[in-house]
């Protein structure tokens, strides 16, 4: 097996070369990250042309009630996250998350939905994780100013969170791939009195040609 090595560096200045991978992916990170366009433009920089870009993320196009439980749990956490200084913002509708993806200049994009509407909401696991989180949050919102406000809507959350059960929020995954970067080309190739020239699309990275041959004579042509 290939050996996997574990890098930590600042998203916004990936420390590798352009065109360095064949695939980059980010998964439920976007609404972690305090300037996404610049974080997503250093993934489509190290990603070779034709290479693709995978990007899963949570959104709150909610579909059934107890998926609500996790986007209420999900934006509490955000808001106390956000109040001792750690960028959680809350989740993306899918609209955004779609009008974002095509503002990448992406081709071949393919979206696929994931929502787990199936499982039991009443899943005692699951609504032991969620307590887990509230009293965790609890204790980290303990120093902030408006800690009884936070602690109260907590109490009413698990509160809600016995009642109505626990459904994980709904996914958007997107893949697409980096568009082969293009540049035009003309060139004359002379057989005695008569040449062709050929102008065409040569994609870098190894990405297709286009040529198309045009018969000409020397008298045609101005040299300056």
């Amino acid at each position: 097996a290939q050996d996997v090595r574990l890098m930590q560096m600042d998203a916004e200045r990936l420390g590798f070369g352009d065109a360095s991978f064949d695939t980059v992916s980010i998964s439920s990170s976007l609404h972690h990250l305090e300037n996404i366009p610049q974080c997503v433009g250093e993934m489509k920089r190290v990603l070779k042309s034709g290479g693709h870009l995978i990007i899963r993320e949570t959104h709150r196009d909610i579909q059934a009630e107890p998926q609500l439980t996790d986007m209420y749990i999900h934006h509490w956490v955000a808001e106390i996250d956000s109040a001792l200084g750690y960028t959680h913002n809350r989740t993306f509708t899918r609209q955004e998350l779609v009008d974002f993806v095509k503002g990448l200049g992406l081709s071949n994009v393919v979206f696929y939905d994931i929502s787990n509407t199936d499982l039991d909401p009443m899943d005692e696991a699951a609504i032991k994780v969620n307590e887990e989180i509230i009293d965790r949050y609890i204790q980290h919102a303990a120093g902030l100013p408006d800690y009884k406000t936070l602690r109260q809507r907590g109490e009413e959350l698990r509160q809600w969170h016995h009642e109505v059960g626990v459904q994980w929020e709904p996914e958007l995954i997107v893949v697409g791939e980096r568009r082969y970067l293009s540049i035009r080309c003309f060139w004359v190739v002379w057989c005695g009195e008569e040449g062709f020239a050929h102008e065409g699309g040569v994609a870098t990275q190894g990405g297709p040609q286009s040529l198309e041959p045009t018969r000409l004579s020397r008298a045609s042509v101005k040299v300056e």
